[in-house]
């Protein structure tokens, strides 16, 4: 080899080494994030809760943190700037979940994060009877806004506007009027009624919605299929409760894959890879308030691949009578008992007269008589990603009537006068009517 060769193989392996160091320098003084302290965990509705954390250790390489709105439960939380900064207001008392971020925390490349409960409750002591939300075209009155405990002499209210945001908002003598909706901010201040250097102020938020129809809330999802298997796509569907929920659209994300190296294709498909316990969460936008999502998180396990997927070929013994106020537990034996998936859930098809809806615990619940029509669905029964239905009739009857004159049944009745005849040695001929039992 050339001796020009040599120095400049020399060079390169030199710079290798001198860079590798620099790396393995840098790691050794990354200082990871190990936790967060100093969170306030209490605050009262209407208030502006200010996100704070201390970041331990105080000398972790990254210390941003990142707030996040998890789940506003039935506060109607949501997260507003005012002032430069980042706040959670709420409507009504509760638990919200947030959560906390610090991106690279743990690592180049891995991220810290952690999640808080904060109880909102309402005041108690302070100012009482701030409005925490409004309807576009429908004043508040603030002459119920007090503060207490009073001052020496009583106590003056004074209201302003801190900041109208989008919603238009302005003060006609005690009435406060929005005309859109969005967050309002308003400054309460309470002052002696006599010695008016004695004071007390705060910034208070109000949530306006716009004047529509009544809003009705989503209560819950049913009907999320619990098990799938490794490398089967599996469609991810839920009923909505009510079902007249003002917003009832279901968007499905992973939560926690787990090991199940698990992910939701453009079809809104839930696609694994391996067995193990995947936790999807759905999310109804704006379905809690008419600003907050309605979320929850479904567990689903996945299993292996057991070989031949075994289809549903058909449903028996589902009941075909039932009585009209009396719920019915809806079932059936699915052939063949091998089937790969067997899990029915039920819904209405065609009502007819009846009135028949489907309740929580899965029961056919019928308010006249009539012909139902209900819905059997094995999701991915028919196939690996098609779902089994078939519809069953189901008839409603009107409660049996008893004795016209005392609501008893006939034949209770007649037994109870052959007895008594017996004992006195009379013979009883009893005609049944034609609408008797």
């Amino acid at each position: 080899m050339k001796k020009s060769t040599k120095k400049l193989a020399l060079a390169l392996a030199l710079t290798i080494l001198v860079s590798m160091f620099s790396f393995i320098t840098i790691g050794a003084d990354f200082v990871p994030v190990t936790g967060l302290m100093n969170v306030h965990t209490e605050a009262d509705v209407g208030g502006l809760y200010s996100f704070f954390a201390t970041v331990l250790p105080s000398n972790a390489t990254n210390n941003q943190v990142v707030w996040s709105l998890i789940d506003a439960g039935t506060t109607g939380a949501t997260i507003v700037y005012f002032e430069g900064g980042e706040h959670i207001v709420t409507s009504t008392p509760g638990e919200v979940v947030v959560r906390a971020t610090i991106v690279d925390g743990l690592a180049i490349g891995e991220d810290f994060y952690e999640e808080f409960t904060i109880t909102f409750e309402t005041a108690t002591i302070g100012f009482i009877g701030v409005p925490t939300s409004g309807v576009v075209g429908t004043p508040l009155d603030l002459f119920a806004i007090y503060y207490y405990p009073d001052f020496p002499n009583g106590n003056v209210i004074e209201v302003s506007i801190a900041n109208a945001g989008t919603t238009g908002a302005t003060i006609t003598g005690n009435l406060l009027n929005f005309t859109a909706p969005g967050v309002a901010f308003i400054n309460v201040a309470a002052f002696d009624s006599i010695d008016d250097t004695m004071g007390l102020g705060g910034v208070f938020a109000i949530i306006v919605t716009a004047a529509t129809d009544t809003f009705v809330p989503v209560t819950g999802i049913t009907g999320v299929p619990t098990t799938t298997v490794a490398g089967t796509n599996l469609a991810l569907a839920g009923t909505v409760a009510p079902a007249n929920a003002t917003n009832s659209t279901i968007a499905w994300t992973v939560y926690n894959a787990g090991t199940t190296g698990a992910t939701i294709n453009a079809a809104g498909q839930l696609v694994t890879t391996a067995a193990g316990t995947v936790v999807v969460r759905a999310t109804i936008t704006n379905g809690a308030t008419a600003t907050t999502n309605f979320v929850y998180n479904f567990t689903i396990t996945v299993t292996e691949d057991s070989g031949t997927f075994v289809p549903v070929t058909g449903i028996t013994a589902v009941p075909t009578t039932t009585v009209a106020g009396t719920n019915l537990a809806l079932a059936g034996t699915i052939a063949p008992a091998n089937a790969t998936n067997s899990t029915i859930v039920w819904s209405v098809y065609n009502a007819g007269t009846t009135g028949a809806t489907i309740n929580a615990a899965g029961q056919l619940v019928t308010a006249a008589a009539g012909t139902v029509i209900v819905r059997a669905t094995i999701t991915n029964g028919a196939t690996a990603t098609t779902n089994f239905v078939y519809n069953f009739t189901i008839t409603v009857t009107t409660a049996a009537v008893g004795s016209p004159d005392t609501g008893v049944p006939f034949s209770i009745v007649i037994a109870t006068l052959t007895m008594a005849a017996a004992a006195s040695g009379l013979v009883v001929i009893a005609k049944k009517k034609s609408n008797s039992v």
